[in-house]
């Protein structure tokens, strides 16, 4: 913790040399599977870092024309943009930093795809509407989204498409991949073999240490001996950023006596919006369930509920130290406000 003793706080520390080995793998899974991986900029967009992504993935997914734009400017493989609607008058600029333009509705395809097909490859989104455990925030697959035509309703191909994107997992394992591609055997076979892509979108957490990649490989490799014509991609983006950076907050007060609350110079309502959505409580280095000086971590927001969670420290807490939150690049930097006045924290990377 001593590394950080010097920084500005709040701050979030991307480090490289972490991110660098997550990547590595993801370049030997991309060799042995066949899978090209893109980097999903909707998760982590911090441009001084994506050089290093981009030496070893086959380009980005963007899900607007800003970062369409940013992955045109500093990916050189391919850009795949999906958005859940397209304004009119950005379809055309789309096209031209896009090398394949994702519709989420058939009457957005019909309307759009005329246009641009002949700068950009069409597709179309559908909901796999495949039964997996994840927060209702995370899940597209239920019969209800408004994200992708239902599989079950996609019996033919409109006409300009050439392929098919999709997300139905969430921090799954090697199964989710082998289930995900089954589910489109059974309900896409017909359509398959006209296709000439297929994105499955993100969720694949290939860097996790239990995360089987033989299965991966597997199931990858006999899908595409199956549809050889087909070209398969993935866009994960917390698993490439996984355990690659932290989030360095200091201890600015502590108030209650029973049950002392340390109240942070981080807001969640600020700085790690992503938890209110799926009520996740992030690690924290050097706690412990059982460590006998137990705090509940407070933001320094006015909101009554912005709280990160209770957490055992071995020596108490005092007003000046660092907390530093482990596995904070994805889905944080990108999500910060300005609630209540609280500036963004800053960003530097190791």
């Amino acid at each position: 913790m001593s590394n950080y003793a010097n920084l500005t706080t709040p701050v979030f520390v991307c480090e490289t040399d972490r991110l660098q080995r997550n990547l590595e793998r993801a370049e030997a899974l991309q060799a042995e599977s066949g899978v090209t991986i893109l980097h999903s900029l909707k998760g982590f967009a911090l441009e001084e870092a994506l050089p290093l992504i981009d030496r070893y993935l086959g380009g980005a997914s963007a899900s607007s024309l800003y970062e369409a734009t940013l992955a045109r400017k500093c990916f050189g493989g391919e850009v795949h943009t999906y958005a859940p609607a397209y304004k009119a008058n950005e379809v055309g600029s789309l096209a031209t930093v896009s090398d394949k333009l994702i519709f989420n509705s058939l009457a957005q395809c019909e309307r759009f795809a005329p246009l641009v097909a002949e700068a950009v490859s069409c597709g179309l989104r559908i909901n796999p509407h495949l039964a997996i455990n994840a927060p209702h925030y995370c899940n597209p697959n239920h019969p209800a989204s408004r994200l992708g035509i239902p599989i079950e309703r996609l019996t033919t191909l409109p006409q300009g498409v050439e392929g098919l994107h999709l997300h139905a997992l969430y921090r799954d394992k090697a199964e989710g991949m082998a289930m995900l591609l089954e589910q489109l055997r059974t309900h896409c076979g017909d359509l398959l073999p006209r296709l000439q892509w297929l994105n499955l979108g993100g969720g694949h957490a290939f860097t996790h240490d239990d995360y089987d990649t033989t299965l991966f490989v597997e199931a990858a490799q006999a899908f595409l001996a199956d549809y050889p014509r087909l070209k398969l991609y993935i866009e994960p983006s917390e698993a490439v950023v996984y355990r690659s950076g932290v989030l360095v907050s200091e201890v600015l007060d502590i108030v209650g006596e029973k049950h002392p609350t340390a109240i942070l110079d981080i807001s969640i309502e600020a700085h790690l919006t992503d938890l209110l959505h799926i009520s996740d409580q992030p690690a924290v280095r050097g706690t412990h369930p059982d460590a006998p000086y137990r705090y509940t971590l407070g933001g320094v927001s006015c909101a009554s509920g912005d709280i990160v969670g209770e957490y055992g420290f071995a020596q108490p807490l005092q007003i000046g130290d660092r907390v530093v939150f482990e596995d904070m690049m994805g889905y944080t930097m990108v999500k910060m406000t300005r609630f209540n006045g609280i500036a963004p924290a800053k960003v530097v990377v190791w």
